[in-house]
């Protein structure tokens, strides 16, 4: 069977993955009712999923939390959004590990964006 309905869901700029996981939450109680519907009708058959658009993620582990500041400003700012819970984003100073908490990204009129 394929799933009932799909709705794009795009995440906003700077929501992080807590902020996205309970925005998803939110929204999706109002369908769950219409889905449970359309899986009750037995004429239902619903519409496969594009190969193409399967995407997997792999298990996500501690060390994937370090920034890598050598990276693109945007990708070290998309990834603290996206392990703000776990692993969380750190990075080391002195043999010292400081876990990152806040985070914000500056843009200026150059070609380089700073964090």
């Amino acid at each position: 069977r394929y799933p009932p309905f799909t709705k794009n869901n795009p995440h906003q700029a700077n929501e992080t993955a807590p902020d996205l996981l309970r925005r998803l939450f939110k929204d999706a109680g109002p369908l769950l009712d219409e889905a449970l519907s359309r899986l009750e009708d037995p004429h239902f058959i619903g519409t496969p999923q594009n190969p193409n658009d399967v995407t997997h993620c792999k298990k996500i582990t501690k060390e994937q939390g370090q920034v890598h500041w050598h990276q693109a400003s945007q990708v070290i700012y998309n990834q603290f959004r996206a392990f703000y819970d776990w692993p969380g984003s750190y990075t080391f100073l002195n043999n010292k590990r400081l876990i990152i908490k806040a985070l914000s990204m500056e843009t200026k009129n150059t070609s380089n964006d700073t964090l």
